[in-house]
């Protein structure tokens, strides 16, 4: 399926999603799905077995579908934080959270940045960047750590196509490690779906050594 038809398949989707809410909020779903689209425009996602590389719009909008369709989650801000979750790591500081608090709310903001690895720092190394992060994680609040689930979710199912076996085994455990712990204590079906998901990446390696 060529890129253009495959991002509107998912947006097909998505929009259909979005003409259940309300005026107001329809509108900020739509700004938010504007500006994932802007940051996001250029980027790619890896190749996988039976597909080229994807636009990474693809991404964040699977995300806010996991939500909608499997946990039928329909919070407006949590919505609008999933569209977003990438682009203040994605565009290279010209999306600030500053930049989210005036165009959005302060909570979209704060789920936002919450979700965002942090920047590379020279004064720390960057295991110790990524352990505040996940601990970060675990000690917020459920609606993103939803978000974050699903991210993982959709990225652990994309996994099981790519072309790179390291990725993928350092993925499945980061994954077990990491966020079957967490998925454990959020939801149950998030739980369930990320078990499932790294059995089949875990045969997929073995299948593939």
């Amino acid at each position: 399926m060529k890129k253009k038809s495959l991002a509107g398949v998912v947006r097909h989707r998505l929009v259909s999603q979005l003409d259940d809410y309300k005026a107001a909020e329809r509108a900020m779903l739509w700004k938010a799905l504007a500006l994932a689209e802007e940051v996001h425009e250029k980027q790619v996602r890896r190749p996988g077995k039976s597909v080229t590389a994807q636009p990474y719009i693809i991404h964040p909008m699977r995300v806010a579908l996991v939500l909608l369709e499997e946990l039928e989650y329909r919070d407006c801000e949590v919505i609008t934080a999933a569209l977003l979750h990438d682009v203040l790591e994605n565009s290279e500081g010209k999306v600030t959270t500053h930049d989210l608090e005036q165009q959005f709310t302060g909570n979209i903001a704060l789920m936002v940045s919450t979700l965002s690895k942090p920047a590379p720092d020279a004064a720390m190394s960057r295991g110790a960047q990524l352990s505040t992060y996940y601990d970060r994680l675990n000690q917020a609040p459920i609606p993103t750590r939803l978000i974050k689930l699903c991210d993982r979710l959709d990225n652990v199912r994309e996994s099981i196509d790519s072309i790179d076996r390291e990725f993928q085994d350092d993925y499945l455990k980061q994954t077990m490690k990491i966020y079957l712990p967490m998925a454990e204590a959020t939801d149950q079906y998030l739980f369930e779906e990320l078990v499932s998901c790294c059995q089949e990446l875990e045969k997929t390696i073995k299948e593939n050594e």
